[in-house]
């Protein structure tokens, strides 16, 4: 299925940009889904691509309560060429500590910092939030130089009706006649927006053939032979099955029997009309098992024969057709004004790689100005703080109150969305969610919410073949990193590369049927996916403890944290996965963490206390 971009441009022809693929995500409400601290939308790997806006260790959208704690304002930014553009889409709520405040209509604006560098601003309407291209490649029409352009922020606008364009193909194979392709058949295709199936009329717009080719027939014919028994010399009159009689010789001894001479006849007996039979041809012929003796009536006495099985096989004529329809189905789609820049050092940089002498005047018409927009909207709290569990280091008591209050937020998820299989939180980050496993699609909460509906976001996944049910083992988790105008999901994983944040926060918790379980996080380390050198996500179990062994190598040479922290084939474990900072644009990028589940009652503060940063882990091909 095509999707479909409508790009236009406002100060150059469109025949000067080359686009490059990648996603941007939007916000989301969840009003009627049950929730442990936020639940949006998120991602696998496949997984996939992040506009990335905040560094690793800033959010960009901060918070400054007013006297009132009942308000907030929250800090947006975009880019323009414009410093007058007020028009910025704030979202319509947003969430603090678990409360929900609501946009207040008031917001105020102004310059955050001046750019001087090489820039584009155009209007993109599409499909999808994640079809937006987060990266150019821009032909100046003043200088003819080529830049690599990025847009660190998007702007959605409202909905507006896009007409869908969706297409199928249809390929089929027909010997020696003319095919009935139909003018009109019905499309079935997935709404994104609600996540359904849907129909829509297509209509022919191109069919086509192959040349002629010769293709083996279903069914061989068979038939059989016979000589008088008592003359083996005469070969006298074949028979063959349907009552086909005609003179031939052929010699029941031979290694196979030929069909020189009655190949037509054949032919007839496998169904051909006359007028198309000089279309089909016999190919090979063998015998049937070994002769044998029988008796047949002749001239109304008995008289013995020997008779002997034979098939032939044969090809007709026969092309490969095809048939191409299109229709259009109702969508939603989105609008944004977007600008696409480098600065010029940047620009320089990339010119110096093939002409070391470039300097500034040979861009200097290509240069223009770039405001990095403040946005600050002012939000009002509208619902009071939802349950929320946070894990519990004091008295048994408290803690087993703790852990009910887990179980029974699980039950309403479940109740709710049968794949929930537990909820996974690590205190102190925006990671606090429904963990879901689907029994069909791997991939379906990769853009799909906890209710079922298309959201670009997703919500953290099992893979299919991992099993938290399991006593050993890797579960292998996905999630997006979701860094626009706030973060979520697995966005915080980051911050592992930061040793000290590692150290407050290095327990993940499970909530799952089998009670609430804490994994210690040991391994944080980046990858990317095109290298080969590590197939990561492939491993819910080892074969060995040799396989075992190997693999725990090659997550050692990557980790960027020494801990000391025994693992050993029985523990059980788990991954998460998700696109780096680092490796932003590559498509292919990842960072995973990984963790192992707590012993009861196991001491585990001076592994962390003592843990430190490795000062060279490897590092993907595309860092070295």
């Amino acid at each position: 299925m095509n999707k479909k971009i409508l790009i236009r441009i406002s100060c150059i022809v469109a025949s000067f940009l080359v686009v490059i693929p990648l996603s941007a995500y939007f916000l989301l409400k969840d009003e009627d889904i049950p929730e442990v601290s936020e639940v949006k939308e998120t991602l696998t790997e496949v997984p996939s691509e992040t506009v990335q806006i905040a560094s690793a260790k800033t959010d960009e959208n901060k918070e400054e309560n007013k006297s009132d704690e009942n308000f907030i304002e929250v800090d947006y930014y975009f880019y323009t060429e414009n410093p007058d553009e007020k028009n910025y889409n704030v979202p319509a709520t947003t969430k603090r500590d678990g409360k929900t405040f609501e946009y207040t209509g008031k917001s105020e604006y102004s310059v955050s910092e001046t750019i001087e560098s090489i820039a584009i601003s155009m209007e993109l309407e599409v499909e999808d939030i994640n079809d937006a291209e987060g990266s150019i490649v821009y032909i100046s029409p003043e200088t003819g130089i080529r830049y690599v352009l990025s847009a660190d922020s998007f702007n959605w606008g409202d909905l507006t009706e896009i007409k869908k364009r969706v297409t199928e193909r249809v390929d089929f194979t027909q010997c020696m006649s003319e095919p009935e392709i139909p003018e009109v058949k019905t499309i079935a295709y997935i709404n994104k927006d609600t996540g359904k199936e849907e129909k829509t009329e297509g209509k022919l717009v191109k069919k086509g053939y192959s040349e002629e080719y010769w293709a083996k027939a279903a069914e061989p014919v068979t038939g059989t032979f016979e000589r008088d028994a008592s003359d083996y010399t005469d070969f006298g009159t074949g028979i063959m099955e349907g009552n086909e009689e005609w003179t031939v010789r052929v010699d029941l001894d031979n290694t196979f029997p030929s069909w020189e001479g009655y190949e037509k006849d054949v032919l007839k007996i496998a169904g051909i009309p006359d007028e198309k039979i000089e279309n089909y041809r016999i190919t090979g012929a063998d015998w049937a098992g070994d002769k044998y003796f029988d008796v047949t009536v002749f001239n109304d006495k008995e008289t013995v024969v020997e008779r002997r099985d034979a098939t032939y096989s044969y090809e007709a004529k026969c092309r490969d057709y095809y048939a191409e329809y299109e229709g259009y189905g109702e969508s939603l789609g989105y609008k944004t004004f977007v600008t696409y820049f480098t600065d010029i050092d940047e620009a320089l940089r990339a010119l110096r790689k093939k002409d070391e002498n470039a300097t500034k005047d040979l861009i200097k018409d290509d240069i223009k100005t770039v405001y990095k927009m403040k946005v600050t909207a002012a939000y009002k709290e509208i619902s009071v703080p939802k349950e929320t569990v946070k894990r519990n280091g004091g008295a048994d008591k408290k803690r087993a109150k703790a852990e009910k209050a887990d179980m029974e937020l699980l039950e309403k998820y479940k109740a709710y969305n049968e794949d929930c299989v537990g909820i996974i939180s690590i205190e102190g980050t925006v990671l606090n969610h429904p963990l879901m496993q689907s029994a069909y699609d791997e991939d379906f909460y990769l853009n799909h919410d906890l209710d079922k509906k298309y959201n670009s976001y997703g919500i953290p996944f099992l893979t299919l073949s991992s099993d938290l049910a399991r006593d050993t083992g890797n579960n292998i988790i996905y999630g997006h990193n979701i860094r626009i105008n706030e973060r979520d999901v697995f966005a915080d994983l980051v911050f592992y590369e930061d040793i000290d944040f590692y150290k407050e926060h290095s327990l993940i918790k499970l909530v799952t049927d089998e009670g609430t379980e804490y994994y210690v996080i040991f391994a944080y380390y980046l990858i990317d996916t095109d290298d080969n050198e590590f197939v990561y996500w492939d491993k819910t179990a080892w074969e060995s403890e040799t396989d075992y062994l190997n693999y725990m190598e090659e997550v050692d040479k990557r980790n960027w944290l020494e801990t000391n922290i025994p693992c050993s084939m029985n523990d059980k474990y788990l991954t998460l996965s998700s696109c780096s900072v680092e490796l932003a644009h590559s498509g292919t990028n990842r960072m995973v963490v990984m963790a192992r589940k707590l012993k009861s009652d196991e001491e585990y503060n001076l592994y962390i206390e003592s843990a430190a940063k490795r000062k060279k882990p490897l590092l993907p091909e595309k860092l070295r």
